[in-house]
């Protein structure tokens, strides 16, 4: 997690420097948010996917983990909704930002508790699980899934946060001269 927080603030730091360093960019249209947050929409999906396929081995370790998991894609797929049935503003991009990175990070944390519990097993004689490299692909892949939107959201937001604050300092400095 400490690396996905870490990646996205030297991304941000090169779009920022990107961004004073060349001509400034464009104010991202409705359509290609919504064909991005429908993207997303599918990610989201396909994580709901993996944590359904991997609730039954996951309920015998944490129940709760599931659920919350399960919650948390609900609220990604309301976030979504909600960007797409008004005009999107920073908070809502935002906050699908920081769902997508628990998705990815709740996931990551999944996929290490399944193999600690049938390393465990093992150690105890037990036969191994012939789901768990299933369920530990498909949680890879939402994750690599969720990761990718992610970047690409943040990209968007960033051009959309930069537009509205220069768009704000415009209407200030002209506010000042009357």
């Amino acid at each position: 997690m400490i690396q996905t927080i870490a990646k996205r603030i030297v991304v941000m730091c090169l779009l920022l420097i990107s961004s004073a360093a060349f001509a400034q960019s464009s104010m991202p249209s409705t359509e290609e948010i919504n064909e991005l947050v429908s993207k997303a929409d599918e990610k989201v999906t396909a994580m709901e996917g993996a944590i359904k396929t991997a609730k039954p081995l996951m309920d015998r370790i944490d129940p709760a983990a599931t659920k919350k998991d399960l919650e948390a894609a609900s609220v990604a797929h309301l976030t979504i909704k909600a960007i797409k049935s008004k005009q999107a503003d920073a908070y809502l991009l935002v906050s699908l930002l920081s769902i997508l990175d628990d998705l990815d990070s709740d996931a990551a944390t999944t996929s290490v508790e399944l193999l600690a519990n049938q390393s465990a097993s093992l150690a105890n004689g037990e036969r191994p699980d012939p789901r768990i490299m299933g369920v530990l692909s498909l949680l890879s892949n939402a994750r690599i899934g969720c990761r990718d939107i992610s970047e690409l959201v943040l990209h968007v937001t960033l051009r959309y946060v930069e537009n509205e604050e220069m768009l704000l300092s415009k209407l200030l400095s002209t506010k000042g001269k009357k």
